[in-house]
C-alpha cells in the first residue's frame, strides 16, 4: 500500500482531506467560501478578528484628538491663571509706601464707600509724607459716617480729633509700626490674587484693565456689603505704566458701584485746624504709663500731653488699663470724659484678671 511519500515520489499530487480544503476555501475569501456546518461557523470569529472593521481605528483617532483638545484646554486655563497671579502681585509690589513716595513731596489716597449693609456710606481720605527720622506725616479724615473723625500721625504720635475732644493716644510698644504705619499702609490698594484679568487695554501713559471676581464664602463682599456667594464683583482698574501705581479702581456688581479709591501726588499739604490748635499750646501735663505693671515685661512710658486734650490709649490684647495700682478701678470711657485735661495723671496697665 503506497504512501503519500511514495506519492510525492513518483511525481502525483497527494489528495486534499477535508481540512485542506477548508483552510483553502477560508484563504479564497468569503464569496468563495463553502459553507460546511460548523467549520465555516468557526472560521467566523477568526475572519471577523483578522479584518478589523475601520471604525475602531477612526474611534481611536477620536479618542486621540479629544484628549489632546483636553489637555491643551486645561494648559491655556492653567497658564492663564499664572498669568492673572504674576500681574497682581507685581502690581501689589509697586505700590507700597516707600516707592510710591519716592520724588513726591507727598500723596494724597480717597477710599469711598457705599451700600454698606449697616446702610453708612463714608469717604477716607489720607495724605501721607515722608517726616523726620523716617517717621510719616499722615492726616486722616473720615467723613459721612456716623464715626466721623479726624486724625493726625506725626513724630511718632497719634492725635485725633472726635465729637468735639482732641486726643493724645499714648503709644507703647511697637504700637507706631504695628498699629499707625501699618494702617497707612493699608489704605495703598492691594489686588485680590484670585482676582480674573478678564481684559486690558494700553494707551500713552496708562493701563486700563478690566478684571472680575468670584465671591467666595468668608470674604468681606458678605459681611460688609450682604452679597451673596458666587456673585461676580467687577472691576476696572488703572495704572501708570511708567510706575505700575494703581492711580484708581471702580469696583461693582451689576450697575451698582460700591467701592472707589483713587490716588494723587504732590497735593497741597494739608494741616487740620485742631492740630495747628495743637502745636501752638505751650503748657503741657506729664503722663505716666506703667506697661504690663508687676510683670515679667513692665516698663515706665512718659508723656508731655498739650494742656486740654485728653488722654488715651490703644488697646492690647489681654491686658486693660488701671486708674489705680491695685487694679481695682478699670480706666474706660468714664474716666476718659471726666479727666482732668490740666493735671497729671497716671494709669497701669495689667494683665486682664
Amino acid at each position: 500500500m503506497s504512501t503519500n511519500g511514495q506519492r510525492e515520489e513518483r511525481g502525483q499530487v497527494p489528495r486534499k482531506t477535508p481540512k485542506h480544503q477548508a483552510d483553502r476555501d477560508y484563504r479564497s475569501g468569503p464569496q468563495n467560501r463553502k459553507y460546511q456546518g460548523y467549520q465555516v461557523a468557526g472560521r467566523k470569529s477568526g475572519y471577523r478578528y483578522y479584518r478589523k472593521p475601520w471604525f475602531w481605528k477612526v474611534l481611536g483617532i477620536s479618542l486621540l484628538i479629544t484628549t489632546l483638545i483636553i489637555a491643551g484646554f486645561c494648559f491655556q486655563i492653567l497658564h492663564q491663571d499664572k498669568e492673572n497671579l504674576r500681574a497682581i502681585e507685581e502690581i501689589n509690589r509697586s505700590n507700597n509706601l516707600e516707592d510710591m513716595l519716592e520724588g513726591h513731596e507727598n500723596m494724597t489716597i480717597t477710599r469711598s464707600y457705599s451700600h454698606l449693609l449697616d446702610g453708612e456710606n463714608y469717604t477716607r481720605t489720607r495724605q501721607v509724607r515722608m517726616g523726620k527720622k523716617d517717621q510719616y506725616f499722615s492726616y486722616l479724615k473720615q467723613e459721612d459716617s456716623a464715626d466721623d473723625f479726624k486724625e493726625v500721625i506725626d513724630k511718632g504720635k497719634l492725635y485725633r480729633y472726635k465729637d468735639d475732644f482732641s486726643y493724645f493716644y499714648g503709644l507703647i510698644s511697637d504700637d507706631y509700626a504695628t498699629v499707625c504705619e501699618a494702617e497707612i499702609k493699608e489704605d495703598i490698594y492691594q489686588g485680590d490674587i484670585n482676582d480674573k484679568v478678564e481684559s486690558s487695554k494700553v494707551r500713552e501713559k496708562s493701563t486700563t484693565m478690566k478684571l472680575s471676581h468670584e465671591i467666595k464664602e468668608g470674604e468681606d463682599y458678605i459681611s460688609l456689603y450682604g452679597f451673596d456667594v458666587g456673585q461676580t464683583v467687577e472691576k476696572v482698574l488703572v495704572m501708570d505704566n511708567k510706575t505700575q501705581f494703581v492711580t484708581s479702581v471702580e469696583e461693582r456688581v451689576g450697575d451698582e458701584v460700591f467701592f472707589t479709591y483713587s490716588v494723587e501726588f504732590d497735593g497741597e499739604n494739608k494741616m487740620p485746624r485742631f492740630y495747628q490748635e495743637i502745636k501752638r499750646k505751650t503748657e503741657k501735663r506729664t503722663v505716666k504709663v506703667y506697661s504690663d505693671y508687676n510683670g515679667e515685661n513692665g516698663k515706665e512710658y512718659k508723656f508731655k500731653v498739650p494742656y486740654d486734650v485728653y488722654f488715651t490709649m490703644l488697646d492690647h490684647a489681654g491686658y486693660k488699663q488701671y486708674s489705680d495700682e491695685e487694679g481695682k478701678v478699670p480706666y474706660g470711657d468714664f474716666q476718659l470724659q471726666t479727666q482732668n485735661p490740666e493735671s497729671d495723671l497716671i494709669l497701669y496697665v495689667k494683665p486682664e484678671s
